[in-house]
């Protein structure tokens, strides 16, 4: 979970009422816990990798500057928009 992980579930909570359409997660969850996806529906070699990959190297440590916007097509994701969070210098 990133830390502090309110920024992101204050965010998620407001495009989710802007857009009550989209709940979170397809509404499968009550409580919006942040989280990052290294790999999804792929298969098992690929999971296995990442895992080997990732295996030492955790937790992850970042910075986040934007956010971007993905929207499905029904076969794949693209980036729609992208959103500064904050002014950072260089």
């Amino acid at each position: 979970m990133p830390s502090p992980h309110q920024p992101f579930r204050a965010l998620t909570e407001a495009i989710a009422g802007q857009w009550p359409e989209s709940e979170p997660y397809g509404g499968q969850f009550t409580e919006v816990i942040p989280y990052l996806t290294v790999a999804h529906q792929q298969v098992a070699q690929l999971l296995d990798q990442a895992e080997a990959d990732l295996t030492g190297r955790l937790p992850l440590s970042a910075q986040v500057h934007e956010i971007h916007l993905l929207v499905s097509d029904g076969d794949r994701w693209h980036q729609e928009k992208s959103f500064e969070l904050f002014r950072h210098s260089r």
